[in-house]
């Protein structure tokens, strides 16, 4: 008699909530149905795999921000998410490398003496000062939510598309990862080779501003003058923005010192 034929279905549980499974994928948790026991060659395949499947995913975000970038994330907030990387991870990737690279390369270039003074008020500003004038990767992070406060309200009665403000935050930090792509590419090799003080740099801002033309024009289907225009006027709206943000940080800073 031949032994019997092991039940393929046998044993066909999760091993992470125990559900039964029903194809290659836990249908509860998502977890492989295929997961085994932990060896040196799963854990390697495991760690590579997440490396180049992120790298792949961030590869191609960018490489879709630097062609149609609108389209992109017009396409992301309409809900095709899985070919690209989430915005804010992207960000943080981003903003991090960017760290590195100002540390490693441009350190003298970055350093800001601060003065030695005994009024808190004045150290305080001084010390945010020096953080906003040297740390791009910051600035970026910080710019985003004001942006896309500016945005939805200089939008909030335009014909088109209606976003909302976390769609149109999620639109702001993928701009904010193409101009600190840019920072990489162009910004921080014209500082090492020509300065920071030269011609080159004070054309640059000509590029982020076309970027967010480019953007704008793509995601709200507008012409390249409506373009123009609205993100002239998104930019006027974040200065008042920053202004009054600036204002509230000082009285702040004042009310605190006072009552001290």
């Amino acid at each position: 008699m031949t032994p019997a034929m092991k039940n393929p279905e046998e044993n066909r549980l999760c091993k992470n909530c125990d559900a039964e499974l029903q194809g290659n994928y836990c249908h509860t948790c998502g977890q492989k149905a295929s997961t085994g026991k932990l060896t040196m060659r799963v854990l390697l395949h495991s760690l590579f795999h997440g490396i180049f499947h992120c790298d792949r995913n961030i590869l191609y975000t960018y490489y879709a921000l630097f062609t149609r970038p609108g389209k992109m994330i017009a396409e992301y907030i309409a809900g095709h998410r899985i070919r690209y990387f989430n915005p804010f991870t992207t960000l943080i990737i981003t903003a991090g490398i960017v760290s590195i690279l100002e540390e490693v390369m441009l350190a003298e270039h970055l350093h800001v003496s601060l003065p030695a003074a005994d009024f808190i008020l004045s150290r305080l500003w001084h010390h945010l000062n020096a953080i906003m004038s040297t740390n791009v990767a910051f600035k970026a992070i910080i710019v985003a939510p004001v942006f896309a406060l500016s945005t939805k309200w200089v939008t909030r009665k335009k014909s088109g598309h209606h976003y909302n403000y976390t769609e149109l935050l999620v639109a702001c930090v993928y701009i904010a990862c193409q101009c600190l792509a840019i920072y990489i590419l162009l910004d921080i090799p014209a500082q090492l080779i020509f300065g920071k003080d030269s011609l080159i740099i004070e054309f640059l801002p000509i590029i982020y501003l076309s970027l967010f033309v480019w953007n704008f024009k793509q995601l709200f289907q507008l012409s390249v003058m409506k373009s123009i225009w609205r993100v002239f006027l998104i930019i006027l709206c974040w200065l008042v923005i920053m202004a009054f943000l600036i204002l509230l940080l000082v009285g702040l800073l004042l009310l605190f010192v006072e009552n001290k």
